[in-house]
C-alpha cells in the first residue's frame, strides 16, 4: 500500500510541475524513464 500511495503522490507532483511550469506533457509523460521517475522512493517487491 506505501508503494501505491508513493506513486500516486509521484505522479502528483509530476503533473504539478507540469502544470506550474507550463511544460509540454507530451515531451515529459513519453519519455523512455517515466517509470523510473514514477517508481522513485517505492519499496521492491
Amino acid at each position: 500500500m506505501a508503494s501505491y500511495k508513493r506513486r500516486e503522490f509521484n505522479r502528483h507532483i509530476l503533473y504539478t510541475f507540469i502544470d506550474k511550469l507550463d511544460l509540454d506533457p507530451n515531451l515529459i509523460l513519453n519519455h523512455p524513464n517515466l517509470p523510473s521517475v514514477l517508481s522513485y522512493g517505492t519499496l521492491a517487491a
